[in-house]
């Protein structure tokens, strides 16, 4: 069921960004859910732009987001204290866009 919140767990403590310009510092640490949104968000555009198109071919847009979705679930590393099922903090494990990509291109093709 890839609709249970949180979905999935991103780096977000201590992220190196850039920080206001009148600073002197050019960068600083940031934590939060904030700073993992963008790493999921990042992943996902990456694969949009590789599958976007073969994507567009799903003529119902919530099974291609569905399909999206449950790739994300799938591809998910679980945390060793959640014993590999959906947890209420961690989702369904730490995010690898690599192994995302790669259930979103096995499940166009399937």
């Amino acid at each position: 069921e890839p609709n249970q919140k949180p979905e999935v767990s991103a780096p977000g403590v201590d992220i190196i960004s850039t920080s206001d310009p009148s600073f002197s510092i050019p960068y600083s640490l940031s934590t939060g859910t904030s700073d993992s949104t963008v790493f999921v968000t990042g992943a996902l555009a990456l694969i949009l732009e590789r599958h976007g198109a073969a994507l567009d071919t799903i003529d119902d847009p919530y099974e291609m987001i569905m399909l999206v979705k449950q790739a994300l679930a799938d591809s998910c590393q679980p945390n060793a204290l959640q014993g590999g099922e959906h947890h209420s903090r961690w989702g369904y494990g730490v995010l690898d866009a690599v192994a995302w990509e790669r259930a979103v291109a096995d499940a166009i093709v399937a």
